[in-house]
């Protein structure tokens, strides 16, 4: 589909060139609002208020690392001075959590 960005719309009711900033879009008897333009009718969508902030979401996600930065400087400092401390205890819990969530996302429950 063509889209006009021109500015330049045609009235439907009167026929007369417009600018697009000064109409409102005009709705006809079918289903989705439409815009006749001089290159011919131009589809307009309407974003609820749900979906413009799940758009809103979408983008923070995008804009957030994946990494966080400073915990991964953090690690490099201890790994690097010999400090690092582990807990065998503690790391079989933690490997034992992720691999029972990890089989109960693969067998659906």
């Amino acid at each position: 589909m063509k889209i006009d960005n021109s500015g330049v719309i045609i009235s439907q009711t009167t026929g007369k060139t417009e600018s697009a900033k000064s109409q409102q879009p005009q709705t006809t008897n079918s289903d989705t609002p439409q815009q006749i333009t001089k290159t011919g009718p131009v589809d307009l969508v309407t974003l609820t208020a749900a979906a413009t902030r799940m758009q809103q979401l979408e983008q923070t996600i995008k804009d957030t690392p994946i990494v966080d930065s400073h915990r991964v400087e953090r690690a490099q400092q201890v790994v690097s001075a010999g400090s690092m401390s582990i807990e065998p205890n503690q790391l079989a819990a933690k490997i034992l959590s992720f691999e029972g969530a990890l089989n109960r996302s693969r067998n659906g429950v």
